[in-house]
């Protein structure tokens, strides 16, 4: 649901390859931009400014600059860590889709070798296989398919808050969460491209009276020593719906987070948030909890 892709800021050259472009990522924000080179918007602004004044006046330059910004604001994403200052963009690029693949990558005409490269002109042709994936799907309440929906998304991630008003750790509760909570742990190392993630932030409600003993009885067991969980509790009444969340993305799980029951639904509707409604949902998790839990092996 959530993809990162490696943009040539020379596709911008192109008067097609630039509408295409501007199409794509202005209605779908979860088609997300590599900042690869880093201050990619940059670069991207002198391929604009570079436009000849007969074929771009001032005025839509001055309007492809207001475009660009609003995408760079909602799609582009920095979390890469790349040191290298390769002579072509595309030499950069091709090093670091080997290292962890970008969804895919978009230079002015494809390019095979090394690696393969898609074109905004051409995507009537042949477009990537990420593409036109759905926001929303429904997926099997298991744990192991609920961790692989949301996958796309942790692995590019710095941070991973498991949102859910109903998840606490007394019996029969607990049991239709566990799972979920050991699968994720157990991908945890992975994630970040490959350089792992060491907090897990599990966020609950206040109806619950003081869980500290409970949590740790229930997940110390579970953390590998590199990890660490913070609990949350929140007001119940300001805590509904349930998510996936991260530094740069959510994705809502409709009928929560914990494994289905002979009681209800055997799937849950899986949809990815655009970018205004994550950063609302954000927001609600970054004032001071009620209440705040630290278990790590440490």
């Amino acid at each position: 649901m959530f993809y990162e892709y490696a943009i040539d800021p020379d596709i911008f050259k192109d008067e097609i390859s630039r509408r295409t472009f501007l199409e794509a990522f202005s209605v779908n924000t979860q088609r997300l931009i590599s900042d690869t080179p880093k201050n990619w918007s940059r670069h991207v602004l002198q391929q604009i400014t570079a436009i000849p004044h007969e074929i771009c006046g001032p005025q839509k330059k001055k309007a492809l600059k207001e475009r660009l910004a609003k995408i760079v604001k909602q799609n582009l994403i920095r979390n890469r860590s790349i040191k290298e200052n390769k002579p072509t963009w595309f030499q950069l690029a091709a090093n670091e889709h080997q290292r962890y693949p970008f969804a895919a990558v978009y230079t002015p005409t494809p390019i095979r070798e090394p690696v393969k490269s898609y074109s905004f002109n051409e995507l009537d042709i042949e477009s990537p296989p990420t593409w036109y994936t759905q926001a929303q799907a429904h997926v099997k309440r298991e744990a192991r398919h609920l961790v692989h929906a949301a996958l796309p998304l942790l692995s590019i991630s710095k941070e991973i808050h498991l949102i859910d008003r109903m998840l606490k750790f007394t019996e029969p509760t607990w049991g239709r969460y566990a799972e979920l909570i050991t699968e994720l742990l157990a991908v945890m190392g992975t994630l970040n491209y490959q350089r792992g993630i060491s907090t897990l932030n599990i966020h609950t409600s206040d109806n619950y009276g003081d869980i500290s003993a409970t949590a740790e009885m229930k997940l110390f067991p579970l953390l590998p020593d590199y990890i660490k969980v913070n609990v949350y509790q929140w007001p119940h009444g300001k805590m509904h719906d349930r998510f996936f969340l991260t530094d740069i993305g959510a994705i809502n799980i409709g009928h929560g987070l914990d494994n289905h029951t002979d009681n209800n639904a055997e799937k849950a509707l899986v949809v990815a948030l655009d970018h205004t409604t994550f950063r609302e949902e954000r927001a609600k998790i970054s004032g001071p909890p009620v209440d705040k839990i630290t278990i790590s092996k440490q």
